[in-house]
């Protein structure tokens, strides 16, 4: 799914253009106070109160979203993905 052309990380600055829903339904649309992920620096975001802009977890929020095993899973994949890219990067001819 598209997100909204705001999103933009505050860990690394990358603007963010997908999203994938936490659920798994197609076309679900995050709720204000979901957490996110950035799948280029892996920091924690969370969507604001109208759920059409990230911004960084208070200590609360962070200390609840640590404790959710959806964040665990959800690091997994990202730092899998990031291995992925990164070696298929490495072998890129242009790189080297």
């Amino acid at each position: 799914m598209n997100a909204p052309a705001t999103l933009q990380c505050f860990g690394c600055g990358s603007r963010l253009n997908g999203l994938t829903a936490g659920s798994g339904k197609d076309g679900e649309r995050p709720k204000p106070g979901d957490f996110s992920v950035c799948l280029y620096c892996g920091c924690l975001l969370v969507f604001d109160f109208t759920a059409t802009a990230l911004r960084l977890p208070w200590s609360e929020e962070r200390r609840q979203f640590e404790a959710d095993p959806r964040l665990t899973s959800v690091r997994r994949v990202v730092g899998e993905v990031r291995k992925r890219l990164a070696a298929r990067l490495a072998k890129t001819p242009w790189r080297n």
